[in-house]
């Protein structure tokens, strides 16, 4: 992680800048945490793993899901998202980040504008765009977590009971062993409109059994645009979801979902033993423009689906 400072080209989604005093922390609730000051940021160790799930928008019906990629960590240093982001690069060739339509992103950026995934598109870059722009594009969460700025790294007179909370960008939110970064495309442009982050709970399976459980709890965030100044809602996970619209798959095969006494099963499918599984929870999709040359089509995540790897 490099030396920080507070920039004001930001991760659209992730902060709000203003001047207001005093200054006072909001409280996080459980769909965030407040980080230690930056220049305390702890070390990776040497031959640790860190993951990165990836859910982008939908273009032309075409859209990335990556779900728990290994990233390797070979020297101790600290990292922080856009660290991670390059290491994928490098370790994932089809991927690449990009901070704006033309430029690829390094160790050093403080935004995501765009992500390509050539076993997607050769072609397609995963982005924002206008005039959408300011209200939606890419989010990140460390552990289903939103990282908030400590104090000691908020820009001067802040006051955060009155401006919102203030995110830490790609290159402020450092990550630790074994953490897991959700990287997803997300819209935040009114409450009703929001999109809806997924996270999968309680998971169980036996070996050898024919069943799967989990629940799948969900939280959003929103831009009071109207009332409060942009003012960055951060809602808690507070209900279950138990929607019989959601679709899955195992280990790439579909499964059929089914929600009963308090969680969802998957039945039927045998979990061999010390076999690699991998479950998707596919993303859910609302269009906001039909009409964007040259795509057919242009969605945003009304519900970001979510997925885990196992050993059976």
């Amino acid at each position: 992680m490099k030396a920080k400072k507070i920039l004001s080209l930001v991760l659209a989604m992730m902060l709000v800048f203003a001047l207001a005093a005093p200054a006072m922390a909001y409280t996080p609730n459980n769909s965030a945490y407040r980080q230690v000051a930056i220049a305390s940021a702890p070390t990776i160790p040497a031959n640790s793993t860190v993951y990165l799930s990836i859910v982008s928008n939908e273009v032309s019906g075409s859209h990335i899901g990556r779900y728990d990629l290994p990233i390797s960590i070979s020297t101790a240093d600290q990292y922080d998202v856009a660290d991670i982001l390059v290491l994928a690069h490098a370790q994932y060739p089809a991927l690449t980040f990009y901070y704006d339509s033309d430029t690829v992103l390094t160790g050093a950026s403080q935004r995501l504008y765009g992500v390509k995934d050539t076993t997607v598109s050769t072609t397609q870059i995963f982005g924002p765009n206008e005039p959408e722009y300011d209200k939606i594009g890419w989010m990140f969460r460390i552990d289903n977590q939103f990282p908030l700025l400590n104090s000691a790294d908020w820009p001067s007179n802040y006051n955060e009971d009155t401006k919102g909370p203030i995110g830490a960008t790609i290159e402020q939110a450092y990550v630790e062993a074994g953490q897991h970064i959700f990287l997803y495309f997300a819209g935040a442009q009114t409450e009703t409109n929001a999109t809806h982050y997924v996270k999968i709970s309680n998971f169980a399976h036996t070996s050898g059994s024919k069943t799967v459980t989990f629940q799948l709890f969900d939280c959003y965030c929103w831009y009071d645009t109207e009332a409060n100044d942009f003012y960055w809602h951060i809602e808690p996970y507070d209900e279950e979801l138990a929607s019989s619209s959601f679709t899955a798959t195992l280990n790439g095969t579909a499964v059929s979902l089914s929600y009963y006494s308090g969680c969802f099963h998957i039945y039927n499918k045998s979990i061999t033993a010390n076999q690699n599984y991998t479950l998707v929870i596919n993303p859910q999709y609302h269009s906001i423009q039909s009409t964007i040359s040259p795509y057919t089509s242009y969605s945003a995540p009304s519900y970001t689906g979510t997925g885990c790897t196992f050993i059976g």
